[in-house]
């Protein structure tokens, strides 16, 4: 926490976060090429362009380095965990119990969009 930030503004962000895990939120963040590796290059290094993206994702959880994302809400071994860091991430939207329609209740990925689509900029 930097020596600016109050307590309860870093309370009141995490409890937020907290909220989040499990349900779908919108992630707008930075990526480099979709590439992994340039057969071409002896390093195996891509070069490129970072561009933004945004997507639809399940937050799984969160910590010092960053967020996991998955693209279901199941539990699976086909289910692929990405890692975004927080220095890639340009913007994080979750929903409210309100918007969900209570505290248990989920949206779908269309719904999610939508929502966000919505929000003023």
């Amino acid at each position: 926490m930097s020596p600016k930030a109050s307590p309860g503004r870093q309370q009141q962000t995490d409890s937020v976060l907290m909220s989040w895990v499990g349900h779908r939120v919108v992630v707008k963040y930075l990526s480099g090429p979709d590439e992994p590796a340039d057969p071409g290059d002896e390093k195996g290094l891509v070069r490129g362009e970072p561009e933004a993206r945004s997507g639809v994702f399940q937050l799984r959880r969160f910590g010092q380095i960053g967020i996991e994302v998955a693209n279901t809400l199941e539990d699976s071994a086909n289910d692929r965990v990405t890692l975004i860091p927080w220095s890639a991430i340009l913007s994080l939207r979750g929903t409210t119990p309100a918007e969900r329609g209570g505290a248990d209740s989920r949206l779908s990925r269309e719904q999610v969009a939508d929502l966000s689509r919505n929000d003023p900029t």
